[in-house]
């Protein structure tokens, strides 16, 4: 059952299943907590999940002073926070990974996170062009948010999965249909102005998973891969016939390789094996 408690003015929506070692999953663009229903039931056997519905996505409000990742960052914070965690792994895909990313580089003295997991992630900036992009995006949502979601939820997809998945991508569109043009228009910017988390991924000593899609037109695998070296403990899954959404195109090997992470993370590797 869903829970919303105060933030910025506002209200951010979550909800806890399971019980056990903590793992938080944080949702991508233009998304909500209901991407992580499936794992959320199958892991909540084994750990505490939580889900969250990050500001203007999903249940939660949106917040009239909006500082891109920062605020994401913080509506995470303060959602464990709540929950008084003392120690948990994050799961972020996508622009969820992004939130991750700032959250870890701005509470890193709490001392709390034991992981990540990048899921269809980068720690790299935008490039200019990606900038560029970013803009005409939001543009493009301003001018019409259905259209911008028709056109991008299949993209997300290899041509192949579009095909398979029809049911999971009328899905996705509903969910981003929920967020206001000015969320969506938000977000983008906030992805497009975050910053490079490179150094800080070479420099902290908390284990990664990458989950990767060969065939990722979002982020592509040729310009990704090389931070798969920049942890000093680090697990990739690398997928083939998988572009931006492993979670559903590749269910049960992603759901596997989180299992097998979030042991790791929570010290009962031997276990997982």
């Amino acid at each position: 059952m869903k829970q919303k408690i105060p933030f910025m003015n506002s209200v951010i929506s979550f909800e806890t299943k399971g019980k056990g070692n903590a793992v938080v999953f944080v949702h991508g663009f233009p998304e909500s907590s209901a991407i992580w229903d499936d794992f959320a039931e199958e892991l909540s056997k084994d750990f505490l999940v939580v889900t969250l519905d990050l500001p203007g996505h999903g249940e939660s409000g949106m917040p009239a002073t909006f500082a891109g990742m920062e605020t994401f960052a913080d509506a995470v914070h303060g959602i464990t926070s709540h929950l008084s965690l003392k120690a948990f792994t994050l799961v972020g895909h996508s622009m969820g990974g992004y939130v991750s990313l700032a959250y870890a580089k701005k509470y890193e003295h709490e001392n709390l996170l034991n992981g990540i997991c990048l899921f269809h992630s980068t720690v790299f900036a935008d490039s200019d062009e990606k900038k560029i992009n970013r803009n005409r995006a939001i543009e493009a949502v301003r001018k019409d948010k259905l259209s911008f979601i028709g056109e991008l939820i299949p993209n997300l997809f290899t041509k192949d999965n579009q095909v398979k998945h029809t049911l999971e991508i009328s899905k996705l569109k509903d969910i981003a249909k929920i967020s206001t043009a000015e969320t969506i228009a938000a977000s983008l910017a906030a992805m497009r102005d975050r910053n490079d988390s490179s150094d800080f991924v070479r420099s902290t000593s908390l284990p990664f998973q990458f989950i990767i899609g060969k065939r990722d037109n979002s982020i592509p695998f040729e310009v990704n891969f090389p931070m798969t070296a920049f942890p000093k403990s680090s697990f990739t899954l690398l997928l083939d016939n998988v572009a931006h959404m492993g979670f559903i195109e590749a269910r049960n090997e992603t759901l596997f390789a989180l299992r097998n992470f979030l042991n790791f993370c929570s010290g009962n590797y031997k276990s997982a094996l």
